[in-house]
């Protein structure tokens, strides 16, 4: 199917590929670390971190949380799948692209615009990898 004739909708029904595009930026993520200050006194784990204290979020290291995410020092795109949803375990666990009000807006249309380069790619190109090069995260 020549990708000119695909609509946004079609984009969007790609589940196996949103899934690889979900856990290269799960491993690879744009955004690495937010830094927050706090809007009222929180207690995390029996720190007490008063209201305006600043606080980073990172995320190279929430998204390789072994308590939300299997064996996460795996590539697996289908931790993103309907049946397992793994992500969805905790509501932050996983933001590549931010998360609550500062998430983001276009990251909608960023997905569908990977989506539409890689379609390009995968119709016109055969892929591969050198099976002994090892990407560092």
């Amino acid at each position: 199917m020549n990708t000119t004739e695909l609509k946004v909708t079609d984009f969007r029904r790609l589940e196996i590929l949103g899934n690889i595009l979900k856990e290269t930026l799960r491993i690879y993520p744009p955004l690495t670390m937010v830094v927050r200050k706090l809007l009222k006194d929180v207690d995390i784990q029996g720190q007490h971190l008063p209201e305006d204290t600043l606080v980073a979020c990172v995320f190279q290291l929430t998204h390789h949380d072994e308590r939300v995410l299997t064996k996460p020092e795996l590539f697996d795109p289908n931790r993103f799948s309907k049946e397992r949803k793994e992500h969805m375990k905790c509501p932050y666990a996983y933001a590549p692209f931010g998360t609550g009000p500062h998430h983001c807006i276009g990251y909608s249309f960023t997905e569908i615009q990977i989506k539409m380069v890689m379609t390009q790619l995968l119709q016109q190109f055969q892929l591969s990898k050198d099976p002994d090069h090892q990407v560092p995260i």
